[in-house]
């Protein structure tokens, strides 16, 4: 079977997935703002949980950062 080659560069491994989480975990270590902050760490998740889908995995949820506690309390 051949596969289009614009399909296949669209296709991601969950090894490609992880580093995309890292990559926004790093840039949640590097942000500035709280606001920043949990919206690259609830990116990373994202990609996260799509990496664990690929893997045949439940995703997991974390649980909301301390200061996203507060506003939804």
């Amino acid at each position: 079977m051949k596969v289009d080659p614009l399909e296949r560069a669209s296709m991601k491994t969950a090894a490609e997935y992880r580093a995309m989480a890292e990559e926004c975990l790093k840039w949640a270590r590097e942000a500035r703002t709280s606001e920043v902050r949990a919206s690259y760490s609830q990116l990373a998740q994202v990609w996260l949980d799509a990496a664990y889908k690929l893997d045949g995995l439940p995703a997991t949820r974390a649980a909301p950062a301390p200061d996203q506690r507060k506003r939804a309390g």
